[in-house]
């Protein structure tokens, strides 16, 4: 129960996206964050989000709908405004996606900011860009209801269609606030949007900043269109591990009307193990059982071989195609006990 279990897997309509465009060729500075270089002061992940550090990307996870579910995390990023360009976010993973976030100084002036509380002296807005607003063709960003009522007057545009009323491409923005600087840059998945995958980089001006950490978990969740779905994970089952080896177990069931083959699909774990699904075929609503000890493999169950996978600490069960598109998953952490019920 130590280790970190991931599902690689399955996915027509999860794929590996880059959104944003990135401003006029510079030389490239590469930064790589690490566990605790986030800014605990304006962190904004909430009970149902997560975001975790894998060898190489950042895993971010939204469980459900709710307001209550939103990962979004921010990173120290100094430069002007107009030295920016237009930010960019790799992404693997869900349709639903992280948007870009540019926490601003819009006058320079270090004055009156929502963020002077949070050691963010004269930060008067933040920048989002979603993949899902244009403006005039060109990436649209727009300020949420924090900003100070200065930036939100002298925003480029007022009209609909975008995040709020109070929108303009960068260049507005740099039109309107020529002595803006960017403070921090970030990402936000959510609120009320279930969905998740791994940033695996971001851009900003001549800024690349890369993601690494101890721990490799990325958990997409279910597509509609995709036929399979983890619907559950006990990690920490009773009695102890050498008497119950395989009382640790994740249960995937085929939702579509017709069987589907598994042979394609395999389970990672986060150091990097895995175990491909054999040459067996899932019916139409059927359910199969994947233990994590030994055992013989029947039409219901399958058996990975080793014992005491799943951390009971907190972790993410990911399904993956071979070719490593990804399609369904589901995330506990430490605070749930024995299951989860994805």
């Amino acid at each position: 129960m130590n280790k970190k279990l991931i599902i690689a897997g399955i996915a027509a309509t999860s794929a590996i996206t880059s959104f944003g465009l990135v401003g006029t060729a510079q030389a490239e500075s590469v930064t790589t964050l690490r566990e605790g270089q986030f800014l605990a002061q304006i962190s904004d992940t909430r009970t149902e989000g997560h975001v975790m550090f894998g060898t190489d990307g950042l895993s971010v996870v939204t469980d459900s709908s709710t307001s209550q579910s939103k990962a979004a995390e921010y990173w120290k990023s100094e430069m002007t405004l107009a030295d920016a360009g237009e930010p960019a976010l790799d992404w693997r993973g869900t349709d639903a996606k992280p948007g870009k976030q540019l926490l601003v100084d819009m006058d320079d002036d270090e004055s009156t900011s929502m963020y002077n509380n949070q050691g963010y002296k004269g930060a008067d807005a933040i920048l989002v860009g979603e993949d899902v607003y244009t403006l005039d063709g060109k990436p649209d960003w727009w300020v949420p209801a924090s900003a100070t009522q200065a930036v939100k007057d002298a925003a480029p545009s007022h009209q609909g269609g975008s995040g709020s009323e109070n929108h303009g491409t960068l260049d507005g923005w740099r039109a309107a606030f020529p002595d803006a600087k960017v403070v921090a840059a970030g990402f936000s998945l959510g609120s009320g949007m279930r969905g998740s995958g791994v940033i695996s980089k971001v851009t900003v001006g001549d800024q690349t900043y890369k993601f690494t950490g101890k721990d490799e978990v990325v958990t997409p969740p279910a597509d509609t269109h995709e036929a399979f779905k983890v619907t559950k994970i006990v990690f920490d089952p009773s009695g102890s591990d050498a008497k119950n080896p395989n009382g640790e177990y994740v249960q995937v069931k085929n939702r579509s009307a017709a069987a589907v083959g598994l042979k394609d699909y395999k389970l990672v774990d986060a150091g990097g193990t895995s175990y491909s699904f054999p040459d067996v075929s899932l019916g139409a609503g059927n359910t199969v059982t994947v233990r994590m000890g030994k055992g013989t493999n029947s039409a219901s169950t399958l058996f990975r071989g080793r014992s005491n996978i799943l951390n009971n600490d907190g972790d993410a069960i990911l399904l993956q195609r071979g070719n490593g598109t990804v399609s369904d998953a589901c995330a506990y952490t430490k605070t749930v006990k024995v299951s989860k019920t994805c």
